[in-house]
């Protein structure tokens, strides 16, 4: 064979194995804001953008009766050892990956409920970017 058949071949098999990067582009790009830390690890986050094809994955108005403040487009953090690497704190606004695979959870946290209701729905919560304080 010669050069240049192996390396038409080589570039065949580089595209026909499906090598590529993943963009991250405005159709999976998500911002929100840390709303509420409650206890050691109940985090609720309010959508500030991204494409809601399916409304099931947020609670549409919700309020935190301990400081009787009312949210509208909330969730529950479901992976919160995640969530809480992130190190983020109440009014942080952050970009993240909404419900990809559930990560390992691998952190201690302690069992203590909240004393007032959380948003009935949750989400996994990963690729955690800080955009402002």
């Amino acid at each position: 064979m010669n050069r240049r058949s192996c390396l038409v071949a080589l570039l065949f098999i580089l595209v026909g194995s499906g090598f590529h990067c993943k963009k991250v582009t405005a159709d999976n790009a998500w911002t929100g804001k840390l709303v509420v830390f409650a206890s050691c690890a109940d985090y609720v986050v309010q959508l500030q953008s991204g494409p809601i094809a399916d409304s099931s994955i947020l609670t549409k108005s919700w309020t935190d009766s301990a400081t009787d403040s009312s949210y509208t487009n909330v969730f529950r953090v479901s992976d919160v050892c995640t969530f809480a690497a992130a190190e983020l704190k109440v009014g942080d606004v952050f970009t993240f990956t909404l419900n990809g695979p559930t990560p390992v959870q691998t952190c201690l946290i302690c069992d203590i409920v909240p004393s007032f209701p959380m948003p009935a729905t949750s989400n996994v919560v990963t690729n955690i970017r800080l955009v402002k304080k």
